[in-house]
C-alpha cells in the first residue's frame, strides 16, 4: 500500500459516506447522492449506490468526485477518480471480495460500485492547543474569526 494512502484510508473509513458527483458526458448522468463506503483498498474505494440510478446506456467508466464530510470532524476530503457501476450479473464477479455482512448490505435496492482514485484533496483544520484558560479563550476567539486550514493534494496515478 502507498504510504500516503494509509492515513487517508483511515479518514475515509472514519467518515464512511460521501456525496458522489458524476462528471460524465452522458446525457442521463448519475444523480448527485449519498453513497456508503464498503471497503477502501490500494487506491480503490468500493461503495453502494441505489439501483434506480443505474442507466445501462451510459458509460461503463466515468469521472467522479466524492466529497467526504461529517459535521464535527476537523477534516474533509475530495476524492477524484474513475467510477464503475456493476449491473446485477457483473456484481457476482466482484462480491466475493467482501465479508458476508457486506454482501448482505447489497440488497435488491443497492448496487456495487468502485472508484479508482487518481487524486485526493485533504483539508485539515488544525487545532492549536495552548495552555491556560486565557490562552485557550484567545485561541478560540481567533479560530472563530480566522479559521486555519491545511490543504494537501495526493496523487495516486500509479495505483490500480
Amino acid at each position: 500500500m502507498d504510504k500516503n494512502f494509509y492515513p487517508i484510508k483511515k479518514k475515509i473509513e472514519e467518515i464512511g459516506s460521501a456525496i458522489i458527483y458524476s462528471h460524465s458526458n452522458c446525457e442521463i448522468k448519475l444523480s448527485t447522492q449519498i453513497i456508503s463506503t464498503l471497503k477502501v483498498d490500494d487506491g480503490i474505494i468500493w461503495f453502494m449506490i441505489p439501483r434506480s440510478d443505474f442507466n445501462a446506456n451510459c458509460e461503463k467508466s466515468f469521472p467522479v468526485e466524492l466529497d467526504y464530510y461529517r459535521k464535527g470532524k476537523l477534516f474533509y476530503l475530495k476524492v477524484y477518480g474513475k467510477a464503475n457501476l456493476f449491473p446485477p450479473k457483473e456484481e457476482l464477479n466482484y462480491i466475493s471480495h467482501f465479508s458476508e455482512e457486506m454482501k448482505a448490505m447489497l440488497s435488491f435496492k443497492m448496487m456495487l460500485g468502485r472508484v479508482n482514485v487518481s487524486s485526493i484533496d485533504l483539508y485539515d483544520h488544525q487545532k492549536k492547543e495552548k495552555k491556560g484558560w486565557l490562552n485557550h479563550s484567545a485561541n478560540y476567539l481567533y479560530e472563530s474569526l480566522f479559521p486555519t486550514s491545511v490543504h494537501e493534494t495526493f496523487h495516486f496515478s500509479g495505483m490500480q
